[in-house]
């Protein structure tokens, strides 16, 4: 035999049980589906929804914690300074900073101007 290229060929290549299309046909009756289709319902979008509300929940949590550190903090910082002057934002945040590291919330003069030194560096 010649094929259309010529080359020589002994017999026809048989066709391979590869190359044959399957049907797409799924056997209810059929075990193995079965145990296929618990897999399928392990991974289904349910549990992802779980997942992501314990994800939710969790951050929720660790948004009240922070919250409440937060409130904590706040509560041991002054509003306003000894004249009745109000603190701005940065220096109420300073303070908190401060208070959080177990420091009084007003630097002393000491630390002021150790302050002042590194800010030149």
């Amino acid at each position: 035999h010649e094929d259309e290229n010529g080359d020589e060929n002994e017999s026809p290549s048989p066709k391979k049980s590869s190359d044959q299309k399957k049907p797409a046909v799924i056997i209810k009756d059929d075990p193995s589906n079965e145990v296929e289709d618990a897999a399928k319902t392990e991974k289904s979008p349910a549990t992802a929804e779980n997942s992501t509300s314990a994800k939710s929940e969790q951050r929720a949590l660790k948004k009240a914690q922070k919250a409440k550190l937060k409130s904590l903090l706040l509560s041991k910082v002054p509003t306003h300074d000894p004249d009745g002057i109000p603190y701005n934002k940065i220096q109420i945040r300073r303070m908190t900073r401060r208070v959080k590291h177990g420091l009084d919330p007003i630097p002393t003069e000491e630390e002021e101007r150790e302050i002042k030194e590194r800010e030149r560096r």
